[in-house]
This record gives C-alpha cells, structure tokens and sequence, in this order.
C-alpha cells in the first residue's frame, strides 16, 4: 500500500462515568454518550465516524476504516474508488479474462 492508502481499526470503547468526557474528532463537542469509537488515534461520536462517499456509520459497517486523499471511507467505497483508478489497459485485459472464463465447455 502506497503512503496515503491506509486501513485502520476501530475500536468501540464504553465511557467511564468518572473520567473526563474526550472531545469528538468529527464535531468538537465533549462525548458524553454511553460509548465512542476510537480510530486514527482519535475519539469519535458514534454519528460521526462516517464514510465521506456514502455515509454510512462505520461503526455499524466493520471493524476497519481506510484513507485515501485524506478522506475516511468504509471498505467498499474504498475497493470502488481503488480499482476506478486502475489504468484502462489492465482493465482491457481483465475484460478479456473475463470474456474467456465465461466460455462454456464444447464451445471452443
């Protein structure tokens, strides 16, 4: 993986009632939920932890998060926009895989 391809864990974490509330990453207010999310090295609303493609929680979604272009996305926005990326002759060729493994015994 290249420097600013990443995955990342999250870990859901239970609030202490007697320790001071963390701020959240995403809004900056305290969290003063029953749980948060830890990722990045940061604390996170569970709200707030969201894929900047299609906004699910990620929380909700997996255990894992990645980073591309500074952006926070779920696992499958990130193989969307990896393999949208990939150069058109790698893509020609995976097409022409494809065609000769959809070939039916007999028919060659």
């Amino acid at each position: 993986m290249q420097k600013r391809e990443q995955s990342f864990g999250i870990q859901m974490l239970s609030v202490q009632p007697d320790t001071k509330p963390k701020g959240c990453a995403g809004c900056n207010r305290k969290i003063k939920d029953r749980y948060l999310l830890k990722a990045l090295d940061k604390y996170w609303h569970e709200d707030c932890l969201k894929c900047a493609c299609c906004d699910c929680r990620l929380g909700e979604v997996g255990s894992t998060l990645y980073t591309k272009a500074n952006l926070i996305l779920c696992r499958r926005d990130y193989l969307r926009h990896h393999y949208a990326l990939l150069d058109d002759r790698f893509r020609t060729k995976g097409a022409a895989v494809e065609r000769v493994l959809k070939v039916k015994p007999g028919q060659i």
